[in-house]
């Protein structure tokens, strides 16, 4: 039975210490308000009834027991309804709570969604119904719990492999233990990325390829390893070895510190390698320089008028924390009037420290409330996941998330927010677009105007495009 198919109550009159309150169904927890219990304490006329399951557990009306309590009551007539186990006592409980008294707090709907999505015969659309909320909502509260559960499948896909378990069996098994379901094709994948990780590692061993493919048989992989298979891990390595290659090439060390050794000439460097180098380097394209330093320039000037914007309706703004040194038409970033000198506690606190990096934040009574992502050239991909990481950490779907960039990029934009990852999150319906043409037209209206007309949400509505 679940709340959706609640049976009517029944009335019966019970005694106050026969009522219990069970930590494992209560909704709120330790979220009792003082306020709340003293004005039911002297309200006139009945309090509307406590209603409790058939094993006299309070699904409804904590404050309300507590308010009895105080009067002097001992006996009172409740409503009873009956359920199959914990879960269901739980469902009904939030379900009740989440309509009506003192609303639940978003950690309270985090804790009980988590708890119901555990048992496995909940899923995301029933917990939102329950809580009274969207699913997107339910799915950034579920979403450090699913990678929870995705990095025990694959450390557990691996393990039951080498047990001698087939993949069929093992995705059997997984999704019998685990609210998720995991088909034959995940397991594979997983097996397949822990091959191509175990190859990398022994490479960088210092194994040549027949002895990294020889070591995978004897690691227990033998059975997977046919000549495609074995072609995949060769190209893979191929690749690994081309990014090691480019990155030396530009002078890149992807390598940590305390490995990386001196690249600086020597006395024994050969002096006619150090000139060819030294002239190699000087030998830069100039219209690829220009180009990048005009990137950065647009790139600083629209930081600059999202900034303005949003002290000019009254925010408190955030610039990325490497970019509080810039300034645009000399005028600094860090000296505007009501930019943060650092997020909030409750913001920080929270957030990791990426978020800091996002181009620029609008915060509104301590609570960031829009994010942009200035995307000029490059890959949009980063800033994508700067502001959904943001909002997940937050649990806050109300933030308004906003890729701002040239209108040739829609498309692209567009694209990128298709992918699987950003719609589980509902990133891909709540990012939003804004071209650089919109934004400077807007810019350039607000602020030559003695007086705002409208507030922040109103002006993003008007400038930025649903994708």
């Amino acid at each position: 039975m679940g709340c959706s198919e609640m049976t009517e109550a029944t009335r019966k009159t019970v005694r106050i210490e026969d009522i219990v309150v069970d930590p494992n169904i209560d909704p709120r927890l330790e979220e009792r308000s003082a306020d709340y219990i003293d004005r039911l304490v002297n309200a006139s006329g009945k309090i509307p009834p406590i209603v409790i399951d058939q094993n006299n557990r309070v699904l409804d009306g904590i404050h309300r027991l507590r308010a009895y309590t105080l009067r002097g009551v001992e006996s009172i007539e409740v409503e009873v309804e009956e359920v199959e186990d914990d879960s269901e006592a739980l469902a009904v409980a939030a379900s009740r709570n989440a309509t009506h008294g003192n609303i639940l707090s978003s950690e309270s709907m985090k804790r009980i969604a988590i708890k119901l999505y555990k048992v496995k015969k909940y899923k995301q659309k029933q917990i939102a119904k329950i809580l009274g909320t969207t699913e997107m909502s339910i799915s950034r509260y579920l979403y450090e719990i699913n990678k929870q559960i995705e990095a025990d499948h694959r450390e557990k896909v691996v393990l039951l492999y080498l047990e001698g378990i087939t993949q069929t069996d093992i995705a059997n098994l997984l999704s019998d233990n685990s609210p998720r379901k995991i088909s034959q094709g995940t397991v594979a994948n997983y097996l397949r990325d822990h091959m191509l990780e175990q190859a990398v590692e022994k490479y960088e061993s210092g194994l040549d390829f027949d002895v990294i493919i020889a070591s995978l048989k004897a690691d227990g992989f033998k059975g997977l390893l046919r000549p495609n298979k074995v072609a995949k891990i060769q190209d893979h390595l191929d690749e690994h070895i081309a990014k090691k290659e480019s990155e030396a090439d530009a002078g890149t060390d992807s390598r940590p510190p305390e490995e990386q050794e001196d690249a600086s000439p020597t006395e024994e460097t050969d002096a006619s390698e150090t000139q060819e180098r030294v002239e190699a380097e000087s030998d830069v394209d100039e219209d690829a320089e220009e180009k990048d330093q005009d990137s950065k320039r647009i790139h600083v000037e629209m930081q600059y008028k999202l900034l303005q914007l949003g002290t000019k309706m009254d925010l408190k703004v955030w610039v990325a924390s490497d970019d509080r040194s810039k300034s645009f038409e000399g005028k600094s970033f860090s000296e505007l009037p009501a930019m943060l000198s650092a997020l909030p506690t409750n913001v920080r606190a929270r957030v990791p420290q990426s978020s800091e990096r996002i181009d620029v934040l609008w915060l509104e009574n301590h609570k960031v409330v829009a994010a942009f992502e200035v995307e000029h050239s490059t890959s949009i991909d980063s800033g994508l996941l700067r502001m959904s990481d943001m909002s997940v950490t937050l649990d806050d779907a109300d933030i308004l998330t906003n890729i701002v960039a040239p209108s040739d990029r829609l498309e692209e934009v567009r694209k990128k927010l298709n992918r699987p990852t950003y719609k589980k999150i509902g990133l891909t319906d709540s990012c939003k677009f804004i071209s650089y043409d919109d934004l400077a037209n807007k810019f350039n209206e607000v602020m030559n105007t003695a007086e705002t007309h409208g507030g922040w949400k109103d002006l993003l509505h008007e400038i930025a495009f649903k994708l």
